[in-house]
Order: C-alpha cells, then structure tokens, then sequence
C-alpha cells in the first residue's frame, strides 16, 4: 500500500480487515506526510476490526503508546472526526487542528458518548454543539483555555479547579501519594503536567549544582535514589518525544 492509497482509503471508507487496517497505519506512521489526525482515524477503524484478545494491548505494543489508556483516547478521536463527517463545518475545522487540541475536544465527544447510551441524547455530537453555544470562539483559543472552557461546561458545580501544588521547596520532602493523588484528577491534564515537570527539573538541576560542590556529607545512598527517579522521569520523556515524532504530533 502506497501513501496515496492509504490516504484513498480514509477518505473513501475504511479499510475492510484488521491486517489492512494493519497497513494502512503502518504507511501513515513511516511516511509522516500526515497529521496524527488521520492516525487516529486509522485507529478507531482499527478497534472497529479487532476482534482476538485485548484490541489497547494490541495498539499499545504495536503503534508505541506510552500505555492502553493512550490508544484508547487517540482512537476516540478517530471516533470523533468520523462522526463529524456528516457536519462539513465542523469536521473542516477539526481536520485543522492538531492532535492535542482533538484531544481535549474529544472530552466533549466522550460525554456525549455516555449521555447518547443513557438515551438522554440522540448523538454524541449534541454535546459539542452545545458547547459551541456557549463559547462560539473555542477554535481561537488556546489549548489550555480551551481546556478549562470545556471542564468548566462539563463540570459547572466544580468552577475552576486550581491545580497549584503547594509546598515548600526546601521543607519536607513530597510524598508519592500527595503526587498521585493530583495527577489522577479529571481536570490535570498535559499543560499542567508539563509546568509541574518544568519546574521539576529546574529545581532539580540547581540543587544538583550545590551537591556536586558542597554535599560531602549526604550519604551516596540517597542520591542514588534522587538520580533513579530522575533517571526514570528521562526514560518516560524519551520515549514520549519518541511516540509524537513517530506519531507526527
């Protein structure tokens, strides 16, 4: 399968087995002539076709996702922009944005998915379209603004969460459990994940400055600890940067 056959099939259908569906993400992902756009469509067909075993376990090892929640968010934007097809206004401006916009997008879609089942709703899209009500600019907004328009609409008793993670820099130490507690929350997403890692490793690197000159009595033990988590936090930022160049995000 040619680049141009691959793009023939996503925009005529959907390819008709999981080996071609195989196929056809393998073209989009070595050729990186397209957006993660039309990957994530390729996806959602291919969860579609899957039929043996655990079809996120499959994408996960497969396509290089960080883990099977990843495939499954990426394949509901597919999921997404198929359904915008039948709305040309919409699905043109989706098929403008980049991947991350989609997926906060795509939160809205997801909703709309659970009230649809409910049969509260007859589609998915009436979720969006009433967000779009609401906030006629989204598509001039920032990720993060965007972000926080939609949690706002989805959650309207919550107002604005604030994601601050209060503490003293040289006072006690973080537990794993404070940190976890935070991340799992529904309204901390990739930009405030991105602040906390940012900030994270400025502090890191000027605190490591002070050791190498002046921590003769720290027992060796301790900063082995430090540079372990360190070095796994290097290990996950490799590999994500791995997957969006991959991915073409």
């Amino acid at each position: 399968m040619t680049f141009d056959d691959a793009k023939k099939l996503i925009d005529a259908g959907a390819p008709e087995s999981i080996d071609e569906a195989a196929e056809l993400l393998s073209v989009l992902t070595e050729t990186r002539r397209y957006s993660g756009v039309y990957i994530a469509i390729a996806l959602y067909e291919s969860r579609k076709l899957y039929t043996v075993g655990r079809w996120s376990k499959w994408a996960m090892e497969r396509w290089h996702f960080s883990d099977e929640k990843k495939a499954f968010h990426r394949a509901n934007v597919g999921e997404m922009l198929r359904a915008a097809e039948g709305k040309p206004a919409l699905h043109g401006r989706f098929m403008e944005l980049g991947i991350t916009v989609l997926e906060t997008w795509v939160k809205l879609f997801n909703e709309g998915k659970n009230l649809a089942a409910e049969k509260k709703i007859d589609a998915p899209l009436l979720v969006i379209a009433n967000f779009l009500k609401t906030c006629p600019d989204a598509f001039d907004l920032s990720r993060d603004r965007l972000d926080r328009k939609i949690a706002e609409f989805l959650h309207p008793d919550r107002g604005i969460v604030q994601l601050e993670l209060r503490f003293d820099a040289l006072g006690s130490a973080l537990k794993d459990e404070q940190l976890d507690k935070l991340i799992w929350r529904e309204d901390f997403g990739a930009d405030a994940a991105f602040t906390m890692a940012y900030n994270g490793a400025k502090l890191a690197d000027h605190a490591a400055r002070v050791i190498a000159q002046d921590g003769g009595e720290l027992p060796a033990e301790a900063l082995e600890q430090i540079l372990d988590d360190l070095d796994g936090a290097a290990r996950k930022l490799r590999a994500a940067i791995a997957a969006k160049r991959r991915w073409g995000a």
